[in-house]
């Protein structure tokens, strides 16, 4: 019971809002890279998670949310309110075989969304860090290497935050629990904010 594993802050990797939208308009030649896509986009523009919106169903959605049952909280009648790139994707699919949304493996979603984010040119260098035990490792690729289902709903929170949306309605949104969670979202926002004054104004 007296046992304490030592917590280190570990990265968030998100699409900045840039790339993001690089990704949303980008063509592809393949229905399975653009289904793809646009499940990911979904996650990054309402803050569900993988197996929620695996879950989705015509039943679940309104014109104006999505309504449903969140599995990992146990949330029951979360509502999301859509905003127009959420509404555009499921409008897309609107009276396909493939509506409200494509289904995608998860064996192969992570993948797939490489490839997406390569063909996207999402491939600046960005660098990964992480500890085993105290020991604290690097990782230096292109981004899209990072780029994962997980980050889809990071890519919301923090967008998000950094959109100027207030915490306690990310929080409600995207069901988190915890205030350390939003904490360490807060702390890569600042971070973010800290860059663009250096920027801008010590060139």
């Amino acid at each position: 019971e007296d046992f304490k594993a030592s917590e280190h802050d570990i990265d968030i990797v998100y699409l900045t809002f840039d790339e993001l939208m690089k990704l949303y308009h980008y063509e592809f030649d393949s229905d399975r890279l653009a289904h793809v896509r646009d499940f990911y986009c979904m996650g990054c523009f309402t803050g569900l998670r993988f197996s929620d919106l695996s879950k989705l169903y015509l039943a679940n959605i309104t014109d104006d949310h999505i309504v449903l049952s969140i599995q990992k909280t146990r949330t029951q009648n979360h509502a999301i309110k859509l905003n127009k790139y959420a509404k555009a994707i499921l409008e897309k699919y609107k009276g396909t075989i493939f509506e409200p949304l494509p289904r995608i493996s998860s064996q192969k979603f992570n993948d797939y969304i490489k490839e997406c984010c390569e063909l996207a040119e999402i491939n600046q260098p960005f660098t990964a860090h992480w500890y085993v035990g105290t020991q604290k490792h690097s990782l230096t690729q292109p981004k899209f290497k990072f780029i994962t289902s997980h980050t889809a709903r990071k890519t919301f929170i923090t967008n998000s935050l950094l959109l100027g949306m207030e915490p306690k309605a990310i929080k409600k949104i995207a069901n988190i629990k915890k205030d350390a969670v939003l904490d360490k979202y807060m702390k890569v926002t600042e971070a973010f904010t800290d860059s663009q004054m250096e920027n801008a104004w010590n060139k």
